[in-house]
């Protein structure tokens, strides 16, 4: 059960079965397999594995099921019948999710923020269900879909401004609010003693 083909001057390469497997095995320098002339086909009535480091997982094709990627022998991203499961960090330069409408990038642990487009005649919706949506930085601005104007734009410890068509109507001060243009109110509530250059009219 131990019948060997053997290969090399000091016996590198053996091809045996050894009762229960075929082996393949090289004990010298690196074990190529070159096709010159089309595919390689690698086929199994099972799984296909891939070790490295005399034994680490590097690559699992499961029959019928998930195909493993590892990263050090810990697995790092796992194929599912309905997408992908990735542990870690995800680096891209671009990423499209979906090709159709109501394909949703879901976080949390019960897909609590979501972030999709209903399609071409839709509209695009962060929403998220639990706590609050927080957006942060040292300034924080919406623009126009041509990101050249202004919507509102705020900045930490300072001010918060408003807009309309790109052009700055109300920013808040240390001491209160600053309004270019007409403010129309129908009614008003106060003394007004410290308000001046009143139209009464």
């Amino acid at each position: 059960s131990d019948d060997r083909l053997v290969f090399g001057a000091g016996s590198d390469l053996s091809i045996y079965h050894d009762g229960t497997n075929s082996n393949i095995t090289n004990a010298t320098n690196d074990l190529n397999i070159t096709n010159t002339g089309d595919d390689i086909v690698i086929t199994s009535n099972d799984d296909i594995n891939l070790k490295t480091n005399a034994g680490d997982n590097a690559v699992n094709i499961l029959g019928g099921a998930a195909v493993e990627l590892y990263h050090n022998a810990s697995k790092k991203l796992e194929t599912r019948s309905n997408g992908i499961t990735v542990t870690g960090y995800t680096y891209s330069d671009g990423v499209t999710i979906g090709n159709g409408t109501n394909e949703k990038y879901l976080a949390g642990d019960n897909n609590q923020l979501q972030m999709y487009h209903t399609g071409s005649s839709g509209n695009g919706y962060i929403t998220n269900n639990q706590g609050t949506l927080l957006i942060g930085g040292s300034i924080v601005s919406f623009t126009n879909q041509a990101n050249n104007a202004f919507l509102i734009r705020a900045v930490a410890g300072g001010t918060a401004e408003l807009y309309h068509a790109g052009t700055k109507k109300l920013e808040t001060t240390q001491t209160g609010a600053v309004i270019t243009g007409i403010v129309t109110a129908t009614t008003f509530s106060g003394s007004g003693a410290s308000l001046t250059a009143l139209n009464a009219s």
